[in-house]
């Protein structure tokens, strides 16, 4: 799937009014912020400038609202939440109020970050927010209905596969097609990481309308398109069985290219191996939402490591 930081930035861009709701309750989403930092190769997940309850230190009531997303334990956390919002309140000249998001359990920092000199005598304070999903009760956001967060459903408190019907329902809605097929998406590719893909693929099939919009996703269509028309080029010469054969070849190390790049070198072996049209296809349409490596070797037919 797309890395975390990328799919959180797309949603934040998509409904960032929802997200600051959710986030930063009574301000007003007034535009996203570059996510590029001045000093190289910093960025931040998504930063976006809202307009708050104005203050005699803050007349103007504008500030700057970072996000940070984990899925793992990181002691240098409280650290790299006050380097990336000094940098952004000294870029944008907002006071940047910071917020990390964890997706998965794992151990979290308790804010403020505090650094203290030889003497005790505290010299340094940063304050930041910590958001751990799986506290956030998944009833809360179903009733929310807010189709910008309802990808994430599938990390919160007492969420199961059976949400993903209501909350998928809810996206199909989505009037605009580009929209509509990246949140759907986002949101099977999170559910495997939390239910077995198997489950998911189960659901999949039962629904060819979602399963067809996800595949209107312009993320999914660039990946396989890319390839396809590499393995046409390949086998314009080779008559029309061998060149599906070969388009379908290319496009499955296409997804392998961008989401499972060490895997490339042995995955380009073994494809290459397989002429069967069906069994290129299956692969096809599973390894886009593989979760992990672990599963991508599976559906590829290598063995485990």
């Amino acid at each position: 799937m797309p890395t975390n930081d990328s799919a959180f930035k797309w949603l934040v861009s998509f409904q960032p009014q929802q997200y600051v709701d959710r986030f930063c309750p009574g301000a007003r989403f007034v535009r996203l912020l570059p996510t590029e930092l001045s000093r190289e190769p910093l960025r931040t997940d998504a930063l976006v400038e809202i307009e708050a309850t104005k203050t005699q230190a803050n007349p103007r009531g504008r500030y700057g609202l970072y996000f940070e997303v984990q899925t793992k334990a990181d002691a240098t956390i409280p650290r790299r939440m006050c380097t990336y919002g000094l940098l952004a309140e000294e870029r944008d000249g907002l006071t940047v109020l910071s917020t990390v998001i964890y997706l998965e359990k794992c151990k979290t920092p308790t804010p403020p970050w505090r650094q203290l000199g030889p003497d005790g005598r505290l010299i340094r304070l940063f304050d930041f927010n910590v958001v751990r999903l799986w506290e956030e009760p998944v009833d809360d956001w179903l009733a929310a209905g807010q189709v910008g967060l309802l990808p994430l459903f599938a990390f919160l408190k007492g969420a199961t596969l059976a949400n993903l019907e209501p909350v998928t329902g809810l996206l199909e809605q989505i009037p605009d097609p580009a929209a509509r097929a990246n949140s759907l998406y986002y949101t099977v590719a999170f559910a495997m990481r939390v239910f077995t893909p198997e489950a998911v693929n189960a659901f999949l099939r039962r629904s060819k309308m979602l399963d067809q919009f996800i595949k209107e996703s312009p993320m999914y269509q660039e990946i396989i398109d890319l390839g396809i028309e590499q393995g046409r080029e390949q086998g314009r010469e080779q008559g029309r069985e061998q060149g599906r054969i070969l388009a379908l070849q290319a496009a499955i190390l296409r997804v392998v290219q961008r989401r499972f790049a060490p895997l490339y070198a042995v995955a380009e072996a073994h494809i290459s191996t397989i002429s069967d049209l069906a069994r290129l296809q299956a692969i096809l349409d599973d390894l886009p939402y593989a979760p992990d490596a672990a599963t991508a070797r599976s559906i590829l037919g290598l063995p485990a490591e």
